[in-house]
């Protein structure tokens, strides 16, 4: 399992990671037919979950990225996941001629941006990341 955290961006419920070269981008090896993808709001002491994403990856062509807005999913009552996560995803040839698990296969993630998430802070707006 890979973990990677993207840049928080402050007092916003639409977020751009995109805006900063290279920040949202990761490249790591596919490990699950599954790349789970989950927006946090940064809190001081601790982070609260704002919805989150499954991508299928055995539905993405390789060699091709792959550009979509996903709905966020989970959480329930007032924290039920509300807007959608726009993501890159691009499998690399080698997945498409040995499968996801081929030793030289690579998946790289783009989180671009989001719209519509709930707000988490007293202010109205969340701290996405």
């Amino acid at each position: 399992t890979f973990s990677r955290r993207t840049q928080v961006v402050y007092k916003t419920l639409a977020p751009k990671w995109t805006e900063t070269r290279g920040a949202g981008r990761f490249t790591f090896p596919p490990v699950d037919d599954t790349l789970q993808v989950e927006v946090r709001d940064k809190d001081l002491f601790r982070s609260d979950f704002l919805g989150g994403v499954d991508v299928y990856l055995p539905d993405i062509e390789p060699g091709s990225e792959h550009v979509k807005w996903y709905p966020l999913e989970g959480g329930y009552g007032k924290n039920r996941a509300v807007g959608e996560l726009k993501l890159a995803v691009l499998l690399s040839d080698r997945v498409g001629e040995y499968g996801l698990n081929e030793a030289k296969a690579s998946l790289q993630v783009t989180v671009i941006s989001a719209k519509g998430i709930r707000a988490a802070d007293k202010g109205g707006t969340s701290d996405p990341f």
